[in-house]
């Protein structure tokens, strides 16, 4: 029980847990929560709790994806985790609920099945990067170039994830672009609108 109970804690402090009201003997069953920011630490414990116990093991699994984003490196792991350790015909769903932003649309994109609450929102804007130490003209070559790639292949998920093409997704991240629930189902970020009946 205790070790429960610190897994429990790791996963809330982490931003995933499950919408279970009791304890479930089946953990793909009861839906799940990431939200909060995208960071390595939610990453792993998207693989603990979700991807091992669930997807590589053949199970279905559904998340709900509320999010402002976080670090865009960790989307592309959660992202390709899907795909890479998914057994059989394992399916996820991905719910969008409020807001999904920034590298968290990476990680609702990687749903076989993406739905969007009535008043959801999905929110597209410039890649961005934080640095510090010396800056010398090597290092912002670096850090620009870094930050170029991250915000390519971004754009590239995007595109393969959705009705939108490659310089649609470039032009929307480039000016800031939100997608209510209506315009999401329309332009392929999502499946179908939850809610509100």
């Amino acid at each position: 029980m205790l070790v429960k109970g610190i897994v429990l804690m790791f996963l809330l402090a982490c931003g995933l847990y499950t919408q279970a009201a009791e304890p479930v003997d089946d953990v793909c069953a009861a839906p799940m929560v990431l939200s909060g920011s995208i960071t390595d630490d939610l990453t792993s414990a998207f693989m603990r709790v979700l991807v091992q116990p669930c997807l590589s093991k053949g199970k279905d699994a559904t998340v709900t994806v509320s999010s402002g984003g976080g670090n865009v490196p960790s989307s592309f792991a959660i992202y390709d985790s899907v795909d890479i350790f998914r057994r059989g015909d394992a399916r996820l769903t991905t719910i969008a609920l409020g807001v999904v932003a920034s590298s968290a649309v990476i990680v609702y994109l990687s749903g076989d099945s993406r739905k969007i609450s009535c008043n959801g929102l999905i929110y597209l804007h410039p890649t961005s990067r934080s640095i510090s130490g010396d800056m010398t003209n090597d290092t912002l070559r670096r850090e620009l170039e870094y930050t170029s790639t991250v915000a390519k292949r971004y754009a590239q998920i995007v595109s393969l994830e959705t009705h939108l093409t490659l310089p649609e997704v470039e032009e929307m991240m480039a000016k800031g672009t939100t997608f209510n629930a209506q315009e999401a189902v329309r332009t392929g970020f999502a499946d179908e609108i939850v809610g509100c009946n």
